[in-house]
């Protein structure tokens, strides 16, 4: 007996971790608008939400540049070692 498999069951395992308006309009066919509550132009995607969304881009990526930044330069110091803070 041929074993049916349907492509939400496929598609919706790596995305059930964050359940966005997308995941939930798309995949689990839930009735609800699948725009991104941001910006409410583009489909709210996990690709959309880190790094596309015109809303979040004014603070969001910024503050995540500068965090990642950070902990880069701190991590290279101590590598290095370099007397560092925990500030």
């Amino acid at each position: 007996m041929p074993v049916i498999v349907l492509e939400s069951t496929i598609v919706a395992t790596p995305y059930q971790a964050i359940k966005t308006n997308y995941v939930k309009n798309d995949i689990l066919r839930e009735e609800i608008d699948s725009k991104c509550w941001f910006c409410k132009q583009h489909e709210e995607t996990i690709d959309h939400l880190t790094s596309g969304c015109s809303i979040l881009v004014k603070d969001e990526y910024l503050m995540r540049h500068d965090k990642v930044c950070a902990h880069l330069f701190y991590s290279i110091c101590t590598a290095l070692g370099v007397e560092t803070t925990d500030n």
